[in-house]
């Protein structure tokens, strides 16, 4: 377990990103609930075609596709409070 600050949080994306690694993350939703959610990036098996009509970047959104919902959703990084991979526990510091 330790605590990431949000640019070793952004770091930690990119790594998780670029090796399609599964994660776990756990973020306040925009109802204001928590919500935890097996996700990874990376997927392109389901996409229909289409584009976005915004871009997640500029909103602090992180694109995934989730595990259990079998559907794309978006992880809030504003909002993110913990994520965890290959047994290890990241908390995030907002300091």
């Amino acid at each position: 377990m330790s605590v990431l600050t949000i640019p070793e949080v952004n770091g930690l994306i990119k790594i998780l990103s670029s090796t399609g690694q599964i994660f776990t993350a756990e973020f306040i939703k925009k109802d204001g609930t928590v919500r935890v959610m097996n996700c990874r990036t990376g997927v392109k098996k389901h996409l229909k075609g289409g584009k976005l009509a915004f871009d997640p970047a500029k909103y602090r959104l992180l694109p995934v596709y989730d595990l259990k919902h079998r559907g794309y959703r978006f992880v809030n990084l504003k909002t993110l409070r913990k994520i965890s991979y290959a047994g290890s526990v990241h908390y995030v510091f907002k300091g």
